[in-house]
């Protein structure tokens, strides 16, 4: 098998070899890898620094290895057809790896002998994870509808059901003796009776109009919403029908009114048009009154422009739904009060608006800056830098204070080095950074002053010496604090150093020119102007090129015959045409003459000649001629090869499933490949003529106008920067009347010349990519309206069930915003007696599987400031990033709870009157009843007999009353401690 070559560079294009987005290797045909451009050696760093010579095998994970190997073999079964196959690499973080998609295809020589596989990349990482991304957004959305106790359906525009969740399932059992299903009619699922506020709100709703009512059906309330579905354009898709059992709720709307008139801030309900409709003023403020403002306009209260900027914030509030700030100044009692606004939306045309007195804040932060600025005056107009340096106890280090004239110095602002002193720290020379840290570490030992000099590097690129002097102390914390100062002294220091230097420089100046000829790798010659031009001197390199000793060509002459001297088109050279006769017969120097001259060993060795006279300064006429000379042989015999080369790289770009494509400097085709013809061959149709149509054609017409101005600059950054490698994203027309996404590498091919003649590009279709973005976008948008629709405090664990996301409706409830419980545990809201039981529920729920459950009815937890909140806590479960979170959503029944315990109470209550009914009441009833058995012989007894009878039956009676009046007085009792509490909302 032949051997492949050395310079298996030649067989790349080299836009290819250049290539920022494509990763290039090649193998020989045992696998082992012979080329890697630099994009792989780069992006896989991680796996080996040195890849040639390596099995490719290794790069890759195991279980590809048989995936690799067939594509190999199908790429020798067939060496026109390039393969292409998706392998998996390690990733930098163990257990990890790299999705990459690679075009195989086989590298032969001119005789179509395999040589090697040619495999060209790239990351396709970015394409799985958006697919994992799109399966887990649909999977999260399902959980979260299914895990809330509301019903949520999702409707189309012409009333058909798209998707619903758990409790609108089980709602429709229950109400309509059937399941909700995909593709419904809405109306086979509302009840004729709300059919006609159906139709009214849904019509609202899919003119962009989202509406709430709360309606009482059976004595409970219950909240239908109405949202507005857009597509990613902003158009109406459907509507969301969200249905919330809301009868606590109500009945806690008044205890928020009680919360509110508690809070220590004036507060102020202000309608649009300006009219204070309430007020509560904190009396021991003393702002203002509250007596006599309910009613009045908002300008009587402040200044004109004080009230028209609160009232541009009341009424952005109310129309825009979100809350407000603002901050202004009253003038009162001689000096300024300031004050903070907050404003929020609190009924249809109605503000909420929370006055804060913030004059102490104020006053103390503008005295703050008042001697910063005094500060600052100060160190700017210090020479040098003044500067505080902390080093603390773990080796880090900052900047509290420095001066402005740190940027001058370091290109730094001392506000980045109030964090990390590296930002300085990085400039000092490299031969001095030991020097400078030990003089730092020995100052913080002994607390003597430190002074040292030493370099920086500067943003120029120069190096400038510095002169540090500063002194230390100690602080509590082990830190080390430098209050010191640092001036520029580099003029001082090389001054002396200049001086030394110079006398250096002229000492060695003679060597060095004396050894310059011989070190050259070019040959030099002189020739004498006489007879036949002999050769007097000559340096190393010249009797080398020419294969012989010094010796052998010192005196022979241009007119030898042993030359057999060739011109640059191969026919003989006569000796008057050797350029240093012609410059020996005109004075004027010869440039750039090819010629080729045999050497003793009859091979010919081709010279690239420039000759350049030596006028005698008297007679101002050739003394001398210098000659010298390159040897150019390789580059000679390296023109065919290059041709072949060439042709090969054709070859190769005519199999590529990659666009490639060539213009002229004016954007004109010069090659395009089959691929790109495939896509978009249909924007230029053959005419019938033997030139290709796109030949010549501006390469713009391919592309949307709107992405010209991209070309353009990408175009103007190569002509700046030809050895760049740019690339950019151009949208391109398909005909079917859709658009491509296209991702290209541009960059230049120059000629011999040095000058751009053409501009390669090298692209991919990633429409596919793009699409599935869009798809994540807009499932990312149902997921989080979805999220806004649901009325219930929800959170979201990690498997360490720690917090991840609150909703709005927990910070109302418990009292806690987002970062306050963000990566906590749910141990914090739970009571210390509940908290080891909880825990144990919350492993029982993960071992068995994380399904939709129920995990706690009548859950007691805490808020903020030990409010108490008994919840019902539902929990389902969800993939993310291949990560288990839980979403937990808390249904607050405080109130049912309270309920509840009333009722046992009564239960005992009256279980107890029924036991002493049964067993205490029974007894003189029993006696009386017995007595009464006597009176049917009463006549007949004894006086004294009947006297105990009567004694018997009253002792009977009172007995029975006694107990009669016990029971009613106790039951008198219960009812009245059983009464809720007052505040009670039920």
């Amino acid at each position: 098998m032949p051997e492949i070559d050395k310079n298996i560079s030649s067989y790349i294009p080299k836009v290819m070899q250049q290539s920022q987005m494509y990763a290039v290797i090649a193998t020989d045909m045992q696998g082992c890898f012979i080329y890697v451009n630099n994009c792989f050696k780069q992006r896989f760093r991680h796996i080996n620094a040195h890849f040639e010579g390596q099995p490719f095998s290794h790069s890759i994970h195991p279980e590809d290895n048989p995936k690799a190997m067939r594509a190999a073999e199908q790429c020798i079964r067939n060496p026109g057809s390039p393969v292409i196959v998706t392998l998996r690499k390690p990733g930098p973080e163990p257990g990890t790896f790299i999705m990459t998609r690679w075009e195989f295809s086989l590298i032969t020589d001119n005789d179509q002998n395999p040589l090697g596989i040619l495999a060209v990349g790239h990351d396709a990482t970015e394409e799985e994870i958006n697919r994992q991304q799109l399966q887990e957004s649909k999977l999260r959305l399902r959980a979260i509808l299914d895990s809330t106790t509301d019903s949520n359906l999702l409707i189309s525009s012409d009333y058909k059901i798209l998707s619903f969740n758990k409790a609108a399932w089980e709602a429709s059992k229950l109400v309509f003796g059937k399941p909700v299903y995909e593709g419904a009619d809405i109306f086979e699922f509302v009840l004729p009776a709300d059919k006609e506020d159906f139709l009214r709100d849904s019509a609202l709703v899919l003119k962009g109009i989202s509406s709430a009512h709360d309606r009482q059906i059976n004595g409970y309330w219950f909240q239908f919403r109405y949202y507005p579905v857009y597509d990613k354009a902003g158009s109406i898709t459907g509507f969301t029908l969200n249905t919330t059992f809301i009868d606590e709720r109500k009945k806690a709307e008044e205890y928020r009114r009680a919360l509110l008139r508690s809070l220590p801030d004036d507060l102020y309900v202000i309608r649009t048009d300006g009219v204070i409709t309430d007020a509560r003023v904190n009396q021991q403020s003393g702002n203002f009154r509250e007596a006599g403002i309910t009613g009045k306009q908002l300008d009587t209260l402040f200044e004109s422009n004080t009230s028209e900027n609160l009232m541009l914030q009341v009424r952005a509030a109310v129309a825009e739904n979100r809350p407000g700030e603002l901050a202004f100044s009253v003038f009162k009692n001689g000096e300024n009060h300031h004050y903070e606004a907050r404003i929020s939306p609190f009924e249809t045309d109605k503000a909420m608006v929370l006055l804060r007195d913030v004059s102490q804040r104020v006053r103390a932060a503008e005295e703050r800056e008042k001697v910063a600025r005094y500060m600052a005056q100060v160190s700017r107009n210090a020479p040098g830098v003044i500067y505080q340096y902390r080093l603390r106890p773990d080796g880090s280090s900052y900047f509290p204070f420095a001066s402005e004239g740190i940027f001058k110095l370091f290109d730094v602002s001392p506000e980045q080095l109030e964090t990390d002193a590296m930002h300085v720290l990085q400039h000092i020379h490299p031969d001095d950074q030991q020097a400078y840290h030990e003089s730092v570490r020995a100052s913080a030992q002994s607390l003597e002053n430190w002074e040292h000099t030493f370099r920086i590097i500067h943003k120029s690129g120069r190096e400038i010496w510095l002169e540090g002097k500063s002194t230390p102390q100690r602080e509590a914390d082990g830190s080390v604090v430098w209050n010191g100062y640092i001036h520029n002294v580099t003029e001082r220091t090389l001054a002396a150093a200049r001086l030394n230097e110079s006398k250096e420089a002229l000492r060695k100046s003679e060597a060095k020119y004396r050894k310059m000829v011989e070190l050259l790798s070019e040959g030099i010659i002189v020739h004498e102007v006489a007879e036949q031009n002999p050769i007097s001197e000559c340096n190393a390199s010249a009797a080398r090129i020419l294969g012989l000793t010094r010796e052998e060509l010192l005196y022979l002459t241009s007119f030898d015959s042993r030359w057999d001297a060739l011109n640059d088109d191969g026919t003989p050279a006569r000796p008057e045409d050797h350029p240093s006769v012609i410059t020996m017969r005109t004075g004027e120097p010869v440039r750039n003459a090819i010629m080729g001259v045999r050497k003793p060993d009859g091979d010919r060795v081709w010279i690239l000649i420039n000759s350049e006279p030596i006028t005698d300064p008297k007679t101002q006429k050739p003394r001398q001629v210098l000659v010298s000379f390159t040897d150019i042989t390789e580059f000679r015999y390296a023109e065919d090869e290059i041709k072949k080369s060439e042709q090969r790289m054709r070859n190769l770009l005519e199999l590529q499933t990659c666009y490639v494509i060539r213009t002229d400097i004016k954007g004109r085709y010069t090659y395009v490949n089959p691929k790109y013809l495939d896509s978009f061959g249909h924007l230029y149709p053959e005419s019938g003529s033997e030139k290709p149509a796109y030949l010549g054609a501006d390469s713009l017409d391919s592309i949307i106008p709107e992405d010209w101005p991209k070309v353009y600059q990408v175009i103007q950054n190569l002509i700046a920067e030809p050895s760049k490698v740019i690339q950019v994203d151009i949208r391109k027309p398909l005909e079917n009347g859709e658009i491509a996404y296209t991702l290209w590498d541009f960059s230049t091919i120059s000629g011999r010349d040095g000058h751009i003649h053409e501009i390669q590009c090298v692209g991919i279709d990633y429409t596919d990519r793009k699409e599935q973005e869009r798809i994540i976008e807009e499932s990312e948008h149902k997921l989080q309206q979805t999220i806004e629709s649901i009325p219930d405090p929800m959170l979201i664990f990690d498997e360490d069930f720690r917090i991840q996301f609150v909703n709005e409706k927990f910070e109302e409830l418990y009292g806690y915003t987002e970062q306050e419980v963000l990566g906590k545990t749910m141990d914090f809201l739970i009571d210390e007696k509940y908290s080891e039981g909880h825990r144990l529920k919350q492993e029982r729920y993960l071992n068995e599987g994380g399904k939709n459950v129920r995990m706690d009815f009548f859950l007691p937890t805490s808020g903020k400031g030990d409010k108490e909140i008994v919840v019902n806590a539902s929990l389902n479960t969800f993939l993310a990033g291949g990560k288990k979170s839980i979403i937990v959503i808390l249904q607050d029944v405080t109130e049912l709870k309270m309920r509840q315990d009333i009722i046992l109470r009564q239960n005992e209550t009256l279980r107890k009157i029924a036991w002493k009914q049964s067993h205490e009441l029974r007894r003189p009833v029993a006696n009386i009843l017995g007595l009464c058995n006597i009176f049917d012989e009463f006549q007949d007894k004894s006086p004294a007999e009947q006297q105990n009878v009567i004694t018997w039956l009253q002792q009977s009676v009172q007995e029975l009353d006694t107990i009669i009046r016990e029971t009613v007085k106790q039951a008198n009792e219960s009812e009245f401690s059983l009464r809720p509490p007052e505040g009670y909302r039920g």
